[in-house]
């Protein structure tokens, strides 16, 4: 992939959403209750979605592998729906 603003930027945003995603879930592990833990998923709910958000914004430039694109927002849903799952198993 070549080395533009575009690709930096797009590649900078997603770093930036994809460890918040791992910090986040590492804060919920630690989490001492109930609404901690919730509070935290939450956070990862969100982050998760930023990143699928900038993949999807990756998918629509001419950069970058389109199958480790779509590999990766396969992977985003899935931390999607675990954490949907976290929350609800959390609430009830």
């Amino acid at each position: 992939m070549p080395v533009t603003t575009v690709t930096r930027v797009l590649s900078y945003q997603y770093c930036k959403s994809s460890t918040s995603v791992a910090a986040n879930f590492r804060a919920f592990c630690r989490g001492r209750s109930k609404n901690e833990k919730y509070a935290k998923t939450s956070i990862v709910f969100e982050v998760a979605d930023e990143c699928e958000y900038w993949l999807e914004v990756f998918s629509n430039t001419p950069y970058g592998d389109r199958d480790e694109v779509t590999w990766l927002q396969g992977e985003a849903l899935e931390i999607l729906k675990v954490t949907d799952k976290i929350k609800s198993n959390l609430q009830g």
